[in-house]
């Protein structure tokens, strides 16, 4: 995790299985601008292409 007072960008790795079985690691990441205590942008990046042969582009 990153900040810098009135920002934080923070990088993950999920694991994911779709329904038929296919696991595979997800990076993502998230940055996230504050302003009095509260979240008021948010932006998330990850690999969509993965994502979309797990959980869009599996028959069934």
């Amino acid at each position: 995790m990153l900040t810098d007072g009135t920002s934080a960008a923070v990088g993950m790795q999920l694991m994911a299985t779709a329904r038929t079985a296919c696991a595979s690691t997800i990076a993502t990441g998230w940055v996230a601008r504050f302003q009095d205590g509260k979240i008021v942008h948010m932006r998330a990046y990850l690999y969509s292409t993965l994502i979309q042969r797990l959980f869009g582009g599996n028959p069934g």
